[in-house]
């Protein structure tokens, strides 16, 4: 039978789990330069569009029946907790459920699974013969902005539009479509040709960067617009992670989201459950 204990996630854990939590918490919730990567096009090219007007062309060419994908993809971090290569293997469900499967590279040999749905976690650790699980409430100490759903769905498709019940406002200085809050604490940049968001920043009181999402290599798939590349930089935590897709289906038959776990291992409540 297996042992239950209560407390922190294992060591092995402690490392690959914060990357998980930073692909999920991105786009919710050091300076970089916001121009960086992106190609700057001549203003005086671009139609006069009010920040309302260019949000509803954002919206207008996002795909109206997308509610599941699964993909292959390939993860490089670089971070004080965790630095190397992943390839992952993703089902999601919009708005439900995310699994994971981790695999080390390059010789493709499973370390973990993980499945998160909107009130609960698992993290099956195969090195360690170990399974933390608990509510999302009760995560946000190992596990900070865990969150699930359709903001998330949005992030790892590309499909991230600017906020509209807060006031926005363009940027005059650089060719693309800049939209930023008026506190300057978020901020858009939209590509004009694809009518998408490449790179999206939540910034200090100062002007700092504290997290960018930029997405590039735009490919179209099934009749998607998807970017297969997307990089989450946080530079106060000196964390870098990149995914490119190398296979990805949209709105597939079946979405299998089974941890399959034996029933030896080690199960860790993180928190109280709750």
């Amino acid at each position: 039978m297996a042992r239950r204990c209560f407390g922190e996630v294992s060591a092995p854990a402690r490392e690959v789990l914060p990357l998980v939590a930073l692909l999920l918490c991105a786009g919710c919730g050091g300076a970089l330069r916001i121009s960086e990567g992106i190609e700057d096009v001549n203003r005086k090219s671009l139609p006069n569009y009010t920040p309302e007007e260019i949000v509803r062309h954002v919206e207008s060419v996002l795909p109206e029946s997308l509610n599941t994908f699964v993909a292959t993809a390939s993860l490089s971090a670089q971070s004080p907790a965790f630095s190397g290569n992943l390839t992952a293997r993703i089902a999601h469900r919009k708005q439900d459920s995310l699994y994971l499967s981790l695999l080390a590279a390059p010789l493709g040999i499973e370390v973990a699974r993980f499945l998160a749905t909107p009130d609960s976690f698992f993290y099956y650790d195969r090195l360690t013969k170990s399974l933390s699980f608990g509510s999302l409430n009760a995560a946000v100490a190992a596990l900070p902005f865990l969150v699930v759903g359709d903001s998330v769905f949005r992030v790892f498709l590309g499909l991230v539009v600017p906020d509209t019940d807060t006031a926005l406002q363009l940027d005059p200085d650089l060719g693309h479509y800049v939209l930023q809050t008026k506190d300057l604490r978020k901020r858009w940049i939209v590509d004009t040709a694809s009518w998408r968001v490449v790179l999206y920043e939540e910034l200090t009181k100062d002007g700092r960067v504290t997290e960018a999402v930029s997405y590039s290599d735009f490919d179209i798939i099934a009749g998607v617009r998807f970017p297969r590349s997307i990089i989450v930089r946080r530079p106060g935590d000196k964390t870098n992670v990149s995914i490119h897709y190398r296979e990805i289906a949209f709105n597939p038959g079946t979405l299998s989201m089974q941890l399959h776990v034996p029933n030896d291992v080690v199960r860790i409540l993180v928190g109280d459950g709750q």
